[in-house]
């Protein structure tokens, strides 16, 4: 009898670190997204600034990834004569609200 009651509980261990592997899991392939999601942002925003062409890019945008959704908007910079790119990323992620923030410094060569 007491083989079968540790044979449970070290079940009903195992069973606990699989779910626990499956939620870390889910949440590390949503920050790989949001991770993509926002070096491709940065990446277009950076062949604008090469092309000369961000200019028309400096009111912000936002759009929508299936379950991801982005902003980002731009604020000059006086001291060093950039502008500041705010990006936000928000998604829902296991009942929850989740979002990061990340900040890059673009020149604007038409100003």
């Amino acid at each position: 009898m007491l083989s079968v009651a540790i044979l449970a509980a070290s079940a009903l261990v195992v069973l606990q670190a699989f779910s626990l592997a499956l939620k870390l899991q889910a949440h590390s392939a949503d920050l790989l997204t949001a991770g993509g999601i926002a070096e491709e942002k940065f990446q277009e925003l950076s062949f604008m600034e090469n092309r000369g062409t961000l200019t028309g890019k400096l009111g912000g945008a936002a759009g929508d990834r299936d379950r991801f959704s982005w902003e980002y908007t731009f604020a000059p910079d006086k001291e060093l004569k950039l502008e500041r790119m705010e990006l936000s990323l928000r998604w829902t992620g296991r009942n929850r609200d989740e979002r990061f923030n990340l900040s890059a410094y673009f020149t604007d060569d038409k100003k």
